[in-house]
């Protein structure tokens, strides 16, 4: 018996980078699949990181009906960004965005200045209210302030952006002053497009 464990050592030894091989390929199969599954699930991650936050940050539902990522390629879009108003203020929403674009160079995020390309911003809707108690904007940058750390001026300057175009398209602000006791109808602004090189 002990021989032939002895005889059969060698042909062990042989095969044991074989075995390690086949577990190394399986360790990679596996790798591979976790990338390829995380590359797909990243605009719906960051889709849930979008609402989640901003529901956090302003106190108000938030929803995003879309976002694309093509990080290799620098470009991030987002798709029908709905802000909610407060409690007791119009159905309407605070904000809507049809469409926000941002093309980066991306390498530049590893540096001290991330370069945008292109700021893109289509269908942007804003209801400003002010009612006898108080206007809609005020819960949510009272809650926005409640939620801003207090940050100290750095030396270093921190992280910069260079933006090279700036393209804000059908920019309409709502704003609705004391309606309740009057009959107007809210002001409508329109702005049909601003471009900043």
């Amino acid at each position: 018996m002990k021989l032939l464990r002895l005889l059969l050592l060698p042909i062990k030894l042989i095969l044991l980078p074989f075995k390690m091989l086949k577990v190394l390929i399986g360790l990679l199969v596996v790798l591979v699949l976790l990338v390829v599954g995380l590359y797909f699930a990243m605009p719906h991650l960051a889709k849930i990181g979008i609402e989640k936050g901003c529901e956090h940050m302003l106190g108000v539902p938030t929803t995003v009906e879309s976002v694309k990522l093509k990080l290799f390629a620098g470009q991030f879009e987002m798709n029908k960004l709905v802000i909610a108003n407060p409690p007791n203020f119009g159905p309407e929403p605070f904000v809507k965005v049809d469409q926000l674009r941002v093309y980066m160079v991306p390498k530049s995020v590893l540096t001290d200045t991330v370069q945008l390309d292109l700021f893109e911003l289509d269908g942007l809707d804003i209801r400003i209210e002010q009612h006898v108690d108080g206007s809609n904007t005020k819960p949510i940058l009272d809650h926005l302030e409640e939620q801003t750390p207090e940050s100290k001026p750095s030396e270093g300057g921190g992280r910069r952006f260079k933006i090279d175009r700036i393209v804000i398209r059908n920019v309409r602000a709502h704003v609705d002053v004391l309606s309740e006791l009057t009959e107007r109808e809210p002001v409508t602004i329109t702005i049909p497009e601003i471009i900043i090189t």
